[in-house]
């Protein structure tokens, strides 16, 4: 396929270029901290899990955040091909039982997984997870959530020290988080059960082990707290992968531009936000762009890269349909594998727990209250309230005729 007007392809890229750079986040503070500068942002709220989500705040975040990991482990800056902001951190270990590691990032994520959730304050053991989890071909994620899965259920006694290969679990114990994630890794002992992920951990474990698995849809949940953020949780609940904080988003509600602790328009921030990821996903454009392009919703800039971009004279409400009919088809491919209403909903800690302390204390998502703004997300979605499944008239709106019949017989 040809660019179809070479010089205002051109002229956009540059325009483009010129945006990102004047942006205070993709032009400073993501080149100078990358994802890690999330670190005290999260904690300063209150929303940065900790020890598996107990509570949200954690007392070394300083330890662990972006600035501290530029000044002691930052070689490099790197950026994805002819990307301007170079987020991505080249670090190196030098010195102490880490020495060598060398890796690209760790980025926030990762920090938060092995990280904060398992009460570790060292950023060179993060930084050997993180590569150790890149040689091993798992995600750091899932694997820093079911360690410090692991690590609660050992602090609570669900599981005894034999049970663990006699390792000491407790939260804080570094060098536990490594030999375990070797363990995973190679699938020995109590780590062939751990490889599993933690949702099917917990069954195997048993002894009421599911409320510690940190999970949506049986994804382990990503570094940002669905009880803290009212809109994001109802995204989560409601999307295609759950755990993933990549279907809905919790930027604008983290630097205020939604105010994260009410709940009026939240499932309508959550439709928006899916939308945008949905395009995003469809365009190959970076998250780290949502600053630029539209936080909360589809926008005419998105719109105006494909029109260039295709030469199609497409307008607003014809990319919305274009999402619209990517996330329904998602969700028909989901339905027709049995997920219903009562799928959609948060990890037994986020409904049923409120945060302990910090600025975030008391927040939680009770059943009711989810409920209630599904109810709301739904008619939005044009999803049958009772069952979650698409309705026929959404289905054939969007031109989705198989799984009209596929699914509403």
């Amino acid at each position: 396929m040809e660019v179809p007007d070479i010089d205002a392809f051109q002229k956009m890229i540059s325009d483009q270029y010129s945006r990102i750079k004047a942006n205070p986040g993709t032009g400073k503070a993501l080149p100078t901290l990358g994802t890690p500068g999330v670190t005290t942002t999260n904690n300063q709220l209150g929303i940065l899990g900790t020890r598996n989500w107990q509570t949200e705040v954690f007392e070394e975040a300083e330890k662990i955040s972006g600035e501290a990991m530029r000044s002691k482990l930052v070689v490099k800056d790197k950026g994805c091909m002819a990307c301007p902001i170079y987020c991505t951190k080249l670090t190196y270990v030098k010195t102490g039982p880490y020495a060598g590691t060398l890796d690209e990032g760790p980025e926030y994520e990762t920090i938060f997984a092995f990280g904060s959730n398992c009460g570790v304050a060292s950023l060179e053991m993060i930084a050997k997870a993180d590569r150790m989890s890149d040689e091993i071909g798992v995600d750091t994620i899932s694997a820093g959530a079911v360690i410090s899965f692991a690590m609660e259920c050992f602090e609570k006694g669900v599981l005894s020290k034999e049970e663990v290969d006699g390792m000491d679990l407790r939260f804080g114990n570094e060098a536990a988080v490594i030999q375990l994630l070797e363990k995973i890794g190679k699938r020995e002992g109590i780590g062939n059960i751990l490889a599993e992920g933690a949702a099917r951990a917990a069954t195997k474990i048993g002894k009421g082990s599911e409320k510690y698995a940190i999970t949506i849809k049986n994804l382990e949940n990503a570094g940002h707290s669905p009880r803290g953020m009212k809109g994001y949780c109802l995204g989560m609940a409601t999307s295609t992968r759950g755990g993933s904080h990549q279907d809905s988003r919790p930027t604008a509600e983290r630097i205020g531009k939604s105010d994260r602790k009410v709940l009026e328009g939240k499932p309508e921030y959550a439709v928006g936000t899916q939308r945008a990821t949905t395009l995003q996903d469809s365009m190959c454009v970076c998250r780290m762009t949502e600053g630029i392009y539209g936080l909360m919703e589809v926008t005419n800039e998105h719109l105006n890269i494909i029109n260039v971009v295709t030469g199609m004279d497409l307008k607003l409400p014809d990319i919305v349909d274009i999402t619209d009919r990517i996330w329904n088809l998602e969700r028909s491919f989901n339905c027709r594998e049995g997920h219903r209403r009562e799928h959609d909903v948060q990890a037994i800690r986020f409904m049923s727990e409120p945060i302990p302390d910090g600025p975030s204390k008391g927040m939680y998502s009770p059943t009711q209250e989810l409920e209630m703004l599904k109810d709301r997300y739904y008619d939005l979605r044009g999803w049958d309230k009772k069952t979650g499944i698409p309705t026929k008239e959404t289905l054939q709106r969007l031109s989705l005729e198989q799984q009209a019949k596929d699914l509403c017989k």
